[in-house]
Formats: C-alpha cells, structure tokens, sequence
C-alpha cells in the first residue's frame, strides 16, 4: 500500500486491528491545509485519532502513521482542483449566456453559484471521505526518546484526553 503521510504518535490503547493513537506532530502535518487555515493545531500535537494496527503496535508504542495515497490525492481534488474548476466552467457558462442574451453579469453571477455549488459539494465528499479513508500503523519506531503525553500539549487538550481516560 502506497502512503504519503509519515507522522509520529503515540499509542494510547490498542484493540485488535485498532489503536487510538495520539499525534506528536511533525511536517506532514504542518503543511496540512486544515493546519494553515487555523482549524487545528498546526503540528496536530495533541489530536487523537482511530487508526488500523495491523502490525500489533501496543499501547504506550511510539509510532509512525501512514495515509493511502490514493485517499490523500482525492482530497485534494476535492479541495481544491474541483471547487476551482467548477468556478471556471460557472464563469465561461455564464459569459456564453450574456453574449446570447444580452443579460450582463451573467458570468460572474454563475461563476458564484457553481463555485458555492462546488464547495458544498466538496465538503459532503470530504466529510465521506474522512469516515471512510483511515489512516494506518506503518512502523513501531524505537529510537524515539521517551514521551509524556501530559508534558505536550494545552490544558484544553489535557482535558480532553483526561475525559476519555487516555492520559
């Protein structure tokens, strides 16, 4: 299986082919859109995630995670190529039927509506893609020096982690 992703985290508990393991953050996950835009931790340090453990990472494991290619290219489509394409196909639409009708501002009145149309779109299938798409246990990595989970992170995440008994 071809992967693009490769972040480190911590195991907290592992069931079967299961684990819920907590990130530590790193690169991947800083150049990460969400990241850039504000709408998580730029490094992702602190989230917590469910991820297939197919090679028996047991808990307390320091981990390197892993994400299909395949998933990571069809949410950038869905991000940002197809929103992009549908404002451009809106806007020459549009322009096509000014120039027949006579009717100004029809390009940028369906570029709007196409985008607006693309973006709701693309957050459905992103959101599909999201419970579908799982990221995986690559490699157990043993030359990480020891880490604390209540040393990183706010008290916020703290929290968090403590309502679930995982810290």
């Amino acid at each position: 299986m071809k992967d693009r992703i490769a972040e480190k985290a911590l195991v907290l508990k592992a069931e079967g082919h299961t684990a819920k393991v907590r990130l530590v953050g790193g690169e991947a996950c800083r150049k990460c859109g969400l990241a850039t835009m504000g709408l998580c931790k730029p490094g992702g340090t602190g989230m917590v995630y469910e991820v297939t453990n197919d090679i028996g990472a047991g808990a307390g494991d320091m981990v390197k995670l892993g994400l299909n290619a395949g998933i990571h290219a069809k949410g950038y489509f869905l991000a940002y190529v197809m929103p992009l394409a549908l404002f451009a196909a809106g806007s020459f639409g549009g322009w096509l039927i000014s120039e027949k009708t006579g009717i100004g501002g029809m390009d940028a009145l369906l570029a709007v509506l196409a985008l607006c149309c693309g973006l709701a779109f693309s957050i459905r299938m992103l959101a599909r893609l999201d419970r579908v798409g799982r990221m995986f246990i690559k490699s157990i990595v043993n030359d990480v020096p020891d880490f604390d989970p209540t040393e990183a992170g706010s008290a916020e995440g703290l929290d968090y982690l403590r309502a679930y008994r995982q810290v």
